[in-house]
């Protein structure tokens, strides 16, 4: 059998310094997904400007989108 001691006080403490721990754990997890996103958008953009108008047409985007592509300002497909 075993017993847990805690000090007057340390309950808030020990429950505190979780909450800290998850909110810095959502941080890093928050970060982790917007690196990830903006490589993936680094990497779409780079295809995207590799492919032929013809291409591009074909993947649905409008003469607008083609000239956002090709300018570096492409955000995706709207609607």
């Amino acid at each position: 059998m075993s017993s847990l001691t805690m000090r007057h006080g340390g309950a808030g403490a020990a429950l505190e310094t979780a909450e800290t721990a998850k909110g810095h754990l959502f941080t890093f997890v928050q970060r982790l997904i917007a690196a990830r996103e903006e490589r993936a958008k680094r990497r779409v953009a780079a295809y995207l400007g590799a492919c032929s108008d013809d291409r591009l047409y074909g993947l649905g985007l409008s003469s607008e989108d083609i000239r956002a592509v090709r300018a570096g300002t492409f955000n995706g497909v709207r609607g």
